[in-house]
């Protein structure tokens, strides 16, 4: 990944290095485990 350049033509820097790459969740299933419960209905 290229963050800081230029060619003579057009120079880049760093705008936003600390990109949100994942999300961590906790799944809750239903009591058969058959399907996930929403905001717990």
């Amino acid at each position: 990944m290229l963050v800081v350049g230029s060619n003579g033509h057009v120079a880049w820097g760093f705008t936003n290095t600390t990109s949100d790459w994942a999300d961590v969740i906790a799944l809750k299933l239903n009591a058969a485990g058959t399907h996930y419960l929403s905001g717990g209905a």
